[in-house]
């Protein structure tokens, strides 16, 4: 979480291949691109990132398509020197086509995640930080998962919102030095159920590196600073559960490789990514990866 309060506007430009966040206000602070990293929020400080998000799958067997676009607000509110409490709050527009079948979309509010991370670790040298920091979270059913369009109700993969809610676990770790940062995060998701169907659990493993390529030596005046950055997302989800019972084709794993950009100032950060299916085991209902941006 890095990004400072704004009335910025922001806006994706159909299926571009990056994302693209430009914020002004408070300093900002540097972090990966498409996970959330241990880095601190200064006590009684509220940071404000907006991001633009689109993902397309295909089906497996039958071909149809989804198209998804989401555009998060994320709050960070340092609660004290070391915790902070972050809630994110997505919109969402989703499309979905199949041969000879009319387009169904919707738009909405998504469900909002609340979560405490707390620095249970760090160490500070001069030139280098290492922190460590636990988090739970909780996502609350606030969009909703009842939504008809003119054919009737549509179906569960295309709603705003789960129906449920979702408590999380996990643990963030960043080493950060003046020139290169490494940030790695664990979380394990565990949806509750909704009359009877209950969307199966995921663990998820994300890592990232960034390296300052401009300027090579700090100087003063430096206007700012540009990053190459890779991340790593690898999702693991089991299979969806209908009154207790597994739905077989809907288990999922996947393995994303995100190269970046980020360009870094005072005052606001302009940064874009694109993710790359590198690996996916999926059932014959569940939603392959054909290709992805997040900012």
């Amino acid at each position: 979480m890095r990004l400072p309060l704004t009335k910025r506007r922001h806006r994706a430009w159909g299926f571009g291949l990056f994302l693209l966040v430009l914020l002004t206000g408070l300093p900002s602070v540097n972090a990966q691109i498409t996970f959330n990293t241990a880095l601190p929020v200064a006590e009684d400080h509220v940071i404000v990132r907006f991001q633009t998000i689109y993902r397309g799958f295909r089906l497996e067997g039958n071909g149809r398509t989804l198209d998804v676009y989401a555009f998060p607000l994320v709050a960070a509110w340092g609660a004290s020197s070391r915790l902070a409490v972050i809630g994110v709050f997505p919109y969402l527009h989703k499309r979905t086509q199949f041969s000879g079948t009319p387009d169904r979309s919707v738009s909405g509010v998504s469900d909002l995640t609340i979560i405490a991370r707390y620095t249970l670790f760090q160490w500070d040298r001069p030139g280098q930080t290492i922190r460590l920091a636990p988090f739970v979270s909780i996502r609350a059913p606030v969009g909703s998962s009842t939504r008809s369009d003119s054919f009737g109700q549509l179906p569960r993969f295309l709603q705003p919102g789960s129906g449920a809610w979702a408590p999380a676990a996990g643990v963030t770790f960043t080493w950060q030095r003046l020139a290169a940062q490494m940030d790695a995060a664990l979380q394990y998701i565990s949806p509750l159920t909704d009359e009877g169907f209950r969307f199966g659990r995921e663990l998820k493993f994300d890592a990232g590196y960034r390296y300052r390529v401009i300027p090579r030596r700090l100087s003063a005046g430096v206007p700012g600073f540009l990053y190459l950055a890779l991340e790593s997302n690898l999702q693991i989800r089991g299979r969806h559960r209908q009154e207790g019972v597994a739905i077989p084709g809907t288990h999922r794993t996947t393995w994303l490789l995100s190269p970046g950009v980020q360009y870094v100032t005072r005052r606001w950060v302009i940064e874009a990514a694109v993710q790359l299916p590198v690996a996916q085991d999926v059932g014959t209902n569940a939603f392959r990866y054909r290709s992805a941006f997040v900012l």
